[in-house]
C-alpha cells in the first residue's frame, strides 16, 4: 500500500528534470498521474527544451514504476489548454487530489538594465503566471469534490538568495511566495494545502548546460561541468555539489502524503497544522490557527526589520529569565531587550569587530511549523524551527543561528497571546557562546 493509493496528481513540466521526478515518485507511490508539458523550444531561452522524446521517456519511466500516466502538450501560461488537461484527467481518472506546479524556466543572464523585454514576458509568463493558471484551473474541480488536496508550487533558492543577473528569474520565483501565502488561506477551507518548495542547485538541464558553464567561467573558450564546479559547489553549505532531482522528488512525496492535521508551512499560516493536542477533541477554527501562527510570522518580520520594540509588543505577555551570551544573568524583563541585546552581541562576535557588527542585517525564516489546540479552545502550542541569517556589508560571509522553537499560547480577552517560550539554539560553525539561554518563559 503506498501513501497516495487512490490519488491523482496534476504535474506541470512533466517531460523531465524535476518534473519527471515528481511523476515517478507520486508513482511509486500509488498515485495516478496526470501531465503536460510545452515541448517545443523558445527562443528567448539559450538551453534545450523538452521535446516529445522526453515526454516519452517519463512516460515510460511512470510505467516502469508500476504508475498510469496520462500526458498532454499544454502550455502553461494558457489557461484554458491547463483546464483541457484537467478536464482530460477527471474525466480518466475521476478526481484531483495533488497539484504540482513546477514548469519552469532560467532565461539567459543580464543585468536587469539590459533584460530584452521578450525575455522578460516569458520568464514572468511561465515561472509566475504559469504557476497561477495552473493552480487556478485545478482549484475548482478540487473545490468541488470536497477531498481537500495538497497543491505544491516549485519556487527556487533564489527567491530567497538572490544574486546577480537574474532579476527576471528571481522576480518570478520570490513572487510564486507571496501568491501561494494568499492560495494557502483562500484554499485553506476547503481543506487544501498550499506550499512552495525553494531548492537550491538541482542537477538537470536548466542548470547544467554551456550557457550556465560560460557565465560562471567567461575565461574559458569552451567550459564543462567541471570546470564549473568549484564555484557552483561555493554556493552550497554542506559539501555536495547539488541536489538531483529525486531529492526534490521525495519532498514533493511528503508534502502530497501529509494530511491536513499534520502539515507545515513556511510563513503560511493557512497551511499550518491546526488539530486538537488531545486527538479527540475539535479541530481549531481557521481564525485561530491564523491568529497564532500570525504571531510566529509578525515575529519573523520583525528580526527582518529589527524591530525589537514590535518584538517587545507581541510578547507583552511574556517575561524572560535567560543568560546573554557573556553569561551574565539578565533576570526578568521586556523581551525587546533581550533581542536587541543578543543580536548586537551575536553580530560582534560573527564579524569580530563591533564596528562591522553595525551593518549587519538579519533574515528570518521559519520551517516546520505546527500549531496544536487543546480541546478547551484556550491553550495552544506552536513548535517551529526558525534561522536568523545574518548578511554584513563589510566581509564577505553569511552567518546563521537556528533554532527550535515551542511557544505556549492562551486565549487572554479572546485573542491567542503568547505566554511562553523554549528555544535550542545551534550556532554558526567557530561560533560558540559561553552560556546561552535556552529557556525563555
Amino acid at each position: 500500500m503506498g501513501r497516495l493509493d487512490g490519488k491523482v496528481a496534476l504535474i506541470s513540466g512533466v517531460a523531465r528534470g524535476q518534473g519527471r521526478a515528481h511523476a515517478v515518485r507520486l508513482a511509486q507511490e500509488g498515485a495516478r498521474v496526470v501531465g503536460f508539458d510545452l515541448l517545443r523550444q523558445l527562443d528567448t531561452v539559450d538551453y534545450r527544451l523538452s521535446n516529445d522524446t522526453d515526454l516519452a521517456e517519463t512516460v515510460e519511466l511512470v510505467e516502469k514504476a508500476g504508475g498510469t500516466i496520462l500526458v498532454r502538450q499544454a502550455d502553461c501560461r494558457q489557461r484554458a489548454q491547463v483546464a483541457e488537461v484537467v478536464a482530460e484527467g477527471l474525466a480518466t481518472f475521476g478526481r484531483l487530489d495533488i497539484v504540482c506546479a513546477n514548469a519552469g524556466i532560467n532565461p539567459p543572464a543580464h543585468p536587469f538594465w539590459e533584460i530584452p523585454e521578450a525575455e522578460w514576458e516569458t520568464v514572468i509568463g511561465i515561472n509566475l503566471t504559469g504557476v497561477w493558471q495552473t493552480v487556478s484551473a485545478a482549484a475548482g474541480p478540487m473545490i468541488d469534490a470536497g477531498n481537500g488536496g495538497s497543491v505544491i508550487i516549485t519556487s527556487s533558492g533564489a527567491a530567497i538568495r538572490v544574486s546577480r543577473n537574474g532579476a527576471g528569474y528571481a522576480a518570478s520565483k520570490r513572487g510564486l511566495l507571496a501568491m501561494a501565502e494568499v492560495m494557502a488561506n483562500e484554499l485553506a477551507p476547503h481543506l487544501i494545502r498550499v506550499n512552495c518548495l525553494c531548492p537550491g542547485q538541482v542537477h538537470t538541464e536548466m542548470l547544467f548546460n554551456d550557457a550556465i558553464y560560460r557565465l560562471f567561467r567567461p575565461d574559458l573558450d569552451e567550459p564543462t561541468m567541471e570546470d564549473t564546479l568549484p564555484l557552483l559547489s561555493s554556493f552550497n553549505p554542506m559539501p555536495v555539489n547539488w541536489l538531483e532531482p529525486e531529492d526534490i522528488a521525495a519532498a514533493v512525496a511528503w508534502l502530497a502524503a501529509t494530511t491536513p492535521g499534520t502539515s507545515r508551512a513556511r510563513r503560511s499560516p493557512s497551511t499550518s497544522a491546526a488539530r486538537s493536542r488531545a486527538g479527540d477533541g475539535p479541530m481549531a477554527t481557521a481564525d485561530d490557527y491564523h491568529q497564532i501562527t500570525n504571531i510566529v510570522s509578525k515575529f519573523s518580520d520583525c528580526i527582518d526589520r529589527e524591530d525589537w520594540d514590535g518584538i517587545g509588543a507581541l510578547f507583552a505577555h511574556l517575561t524572560y529569565s535567560a543568560p546573554t551570551l557573556d553569561g551574565s544573568v539578565s533576570g526578568q524583563g521586556n523581551l525587546a531587550d533581550f533581542y536587541r541585546r543578543v543580536t548586537k552581541e551575536m553580530d560582534e562576535r560573527w564579524t569580530g569587530d563591533p564596528e562591522d557588527a553595525k551593518t549587519v542585517r538579519h533574515k528570518h525564516v521559519f520551517t516546520n511549523l505546527i500549531t496544536e489546540v487543546d480541546p478547551d479552545g484556550q491553550h495552544a502550542t506552536c513548535r517551529y524551527y526558525g534561522t536568523v541569517y545574518a548578511y554584513s556589508r563589510n566581509i564577505p560571509f553569511t552567518a546563521r543561528a537556528s533554532g527550535r522553537y515551542h511557544d505556549t499560547f492562551e486565549r487572554i480577552d479572546g485573542t491567542w497571546q503568547i505566554v511562553a517560550r523554549h528555544q535550542d539554539m545551534d550556532y554558526p560553525r567557530g561560533y560558540v557562546p559561553k552560556d546561552v539561554g535556552d529557556h525563555v518563559e
